[in-house]
């Protein structure tokens, strides 16, 4: 590949990080231009939505975006996965692997916005506890998953489907204790109107 050839090729992979930035920001300044009226409380850390494109090292890299908030007494997420980092794809990462099968999606490059809500047994716990809540999270892409996780059927997801995930009782709570979460291809969502929809449904979930 020629110097030009490879320039255009690294422009082309900026511009298409950099857009999926875009595209969450927008979300996100959706969600609180509908919510104007009503309370939202941050709850992913100080500084508001988090995550971004690395480069760890020579063998991993990862962009992912996160925001957890509460509006109306309900705790929300949306994650969007675009590159697992390599680590992730090791250990427990069957039902991750089993869930890209099944929507056809290569696991380290999945192109998915998961948005939902989180209802914590221990809220206190969940509320005081910023680390608990990025663990969640990753439960909610479906890394990381233990045996003691109940979740929906893995063979009947599609995207766009509501999928539960939920932890047995007096389990520990950094894991996802119970979650409800939609699924959806990144890819799909091309304009402002189909982002608009996104936003109604992560409020009225």
């Amino acid at each position: 590949m020629s110097y030009v050839e490879l320039v255009s090729a690294l422009k082309s992979a900026d511009v298409f990080h950099k857009n999926l930035l875009l595209m969450f920001d927008d979300l996100v300044s959706l969600v609180r231009e509908k919510a104007y009226n009503s309370i939202l409380k941050d709850l992913t850390g100080p500084t508001g939505p988090e995550g971004g494109y690395w480069i760890w090292n020579a063998n991993a890299s990862e962009h992912r975006r996160l925001w957890i908030f509460s509006h109306d007494d309900r705790i929300r997420f949306v994650v969007m996965l675009i590159k697992t980092h390599e680590d992730h794809l090791k250990g427990n990462s069957a039902i991750f692997k089993a869930m890209c099968a099944q929507l056809k999606r290569d696991p380290r490059f999945p192109l998915l916005l998961i948005y939902g809500v989180f209802e914590p047994r221990d809220s206190n716990r969940f509320n005081k506890d910023q680390n608990l809540r990025r663990h969640w999270a990753r439960n909610a892409t479906l890394i990381e998953i233990r045996g003691e996780q109940e979740h929906s059927d893995i063979a009947r997801l599609h995207l766009g489907d509501e999928f539960t995930l939920e932890s047995q009782v007096d389990t520990d709570s950094w894991w996802c204790e119970k979650g409800k979460f939609v699924i959806r291809d990144l890819t799909t969502i091309t304009d402002a109107t189909e982002l608009c929809c996104v936003a109604d449904h992560l409020l009225n979930f």
